[in-house]
């Protein structure tokens, strides 16, 4: 009989901020975030939040959300 050990997998993020030019100083008004997980997916979902609003899309084995922070 084969098993297979599972491993620990640690997801990585990268982010690209803006900078608001509104009411409050050096607070950011979007971000661009780039993620790795396992697996495989195609698609795009939204993330509605009391503070904030994701779009992330979906390919295989990485994620990049643009969110936009109210």
């Amino acid at each position: 009989m084969f098993t297979q050990k599972v491993k620990q997998v640690i997801t990585n993020k990268v982010n690209i901020m803006s900078k608001n030019q509104g009411a409050k100083e050096n607070s950011p008004m979007w971000s661009i975030s780039l993620g790795f997980y396992p697996g495989i997916l195609f698609g795009m979902r939204t993330y509605v939040e009391e503070k904030q609003t994701a779009h992330v899309f979906y390919l295989p084995f990485i994620d990049l959300a643009i969110e936009i922070y109210k």
